[in-house]
């Protein structure tokens, strides 16, 4: 996929995380990024929603398929701290 349509999908996703929709935007995220960008990317859905429980378990998984993903990894240390990470505004896709 081209950089925009990946950015398409992600954004898709995000939007329908807004509404819960987290099936359906699993599997956006999983048109256009890497098994453990979507973990990642789920789990700042899950945090912008103050889903801390959810963010945690699914920044555990990013980091099982891809231990690389450096920011899944201090996203999850801020979160295992006690410290709320600040969403971004921007998904996370790692080159």
């Amino acid at each position: 996929l081209a950089p925009t349509e990946r950015r398409l999908y992600v954004n898709l996703a995000f939007s329908l995380g807004a509404l819960k929709r987290d099936e359906e935007a699993r599997r956006m995220l999983s048109q256009a990024l890497t098994p453990g960008e979507v973990w990642s990317n789920l789990a700042l859905i899950y945090m912008t929603r103050g889903e801390k429980k959810e963010a945690r378990r699914a920044y555990r998984e990013a980091l099982k398929l891809n231990p690389r993903l450096d920011q899944a990894r201090e996203a999850l240390a801020r979160l295992d701290r006690g410290e709320v990470p600040e969403p971004k505004a921007e998904p996370k896709v790692e080159e």
